[in-house]
């Protein structure tokens, strides 16, 4: 989402958008690749409830808070994407390399990409799943380079079904990540920091933020 100053819309700016969606995937490992399909589901729109969840977290947090002109917000309409991703999984030491590449088609997005990753830990080859008895608790440092390729991204190119406005996309975009994960059992907490680069012409400087995972993984 991008915030515009004083809470105005700026021309040449990105619409303000807020996307829920559902995912499922089909994943699948081996000692040296693995790979996911997955499924998306969702809506754009006042609908997807971006506007409130903001607004709390920000209270949360007054000291950070950016006003948002959510009145401007991209209009409500079903999103959906198809997506594939593989990585082979190359150890060279105490460092485990992860080319990657993939694609995904939908009008929430279209790109294909290619990347590789980097990870420095323990139990490198553990599934997602655990059983009783393994190695309960394991961590892991990651950075990832991707190179992505974009045709179409929902809320940059503007809502697929009618008129919006929209903003001319780069075609080529750099994504960075450096982050931490700490596993215990079926449990996992993962933080991240993530920089994108200028994803449309009217942006000149890369976007940086950062993201904490909970996760659970209930069993095979």
């Amino acid at each position: 989402m991008e915030s515009p100053r004083r809470g105005v819309h700026q021309r040449g700016a990105r619409r303000d958008a807020g996307v829920l969606w559902f995912e499922a995937s089909d994943w699948r490992s081996n000692a040296d690749k693995e790979s996911e399909l997955r499924w998306t589901v969702g809506f754009t729109g006042r609908q997807a409830l971006a506007a409130p969840i903001q607004r709390f977290f920000h209270n949360v947090a007054p000291g950070w808070n950016r006003p948002i002109d959510w009145t401007k917000q991209l209009p409500a309409e079903p999103v959906f994407a198809v997506s594939y991703d593989q990585r082979l999984l190359r150890t060279a030491g105490a460092v485990e390399l992860q080319p990657h590449v993939g694609a995904s088609l939908g009008n929430l997005l279209t790109e294909a990409r290619v990347g590789l990753s980097a990870r420095l830990g323990r139990d490198f080859h553990l599934p997602r799943w655990m059983a009783a008895g393994d190695r309960p608790v394991t961590w892991a440092l990651m950075s990832d380079a991707t190179l992505r390729g974009v045709a179409r991204n929902e809320t940059l190119s503007g809502t697929f079904f009618r008129p919006s406005e929209r903003v001319t996309l780069r075609p080529l975009v750099t994504d960075l990540q450096l982050g931490t994960t700490v596993r215990w059992r079926e449990l996992g907490l993962s933080w991240t920091a993530h920089q994108t680069g200028a994803e449309y012409v009217a942006r000149h400087g890369p976007h940086a933020w950062s993201t904490l995972e909970a996760k659970w993984w209930p069993g095979r």
